[in-house]
């Protein structure tokens, strides 16, 4: 795998894009001589995330297995516990919430009024 610092790359760039797209090659750019990043084929990329995606599913196949002939816990249960579920909001005009939002007597200037 070639090394190139970013300064160099960015004299270079269309060359080393072509170099990883066409000629297959993986770069590292690199800053003050860490290693920041990568250019690798897109073709590399793809097979990547199907590894994780296929790893992904099996951690999802094993959670599953190990879950069976477990009790169920309610989805509101979960957001509860999780400090997720949504807390009624107050109204703010001191009207319920079962009868609607509060209506102005006249509507706002430079909006037509709805169905006129």
């Amino acid at each position: 795998m070639m090394e190139v610092s970013i300064t160099e790359a960015r004299d270079d760039l269309a060359e080393l894009l072509n170099r990883a797209a066409y000629g297959k090659e993986r770069l590292v750019l690199t800053r003050h001589g860490k290693k920041l990043v990568a250019v690798i084929p897109f073709e590399d990329l793809q097979a990547l995330e199907a590894l994780e995606d296929r790893r992904d599913i099996q951690k999802a196949d094993a959670a599953r297995r190990e879950a069976e002939g477990q009790p169920r816990v309610a989805w509101k249960q979960v957001k509860a516990e999780l400090g997720l579920a949504k807390k009624a909001k107050k109204p703010a005009s001191g009207r319920s919430p079962a009868s609607g939002p509060a209506r102005r007597s006249t509507p706002r200037a430079g909006r037509p009024r709805p169905g006129r």
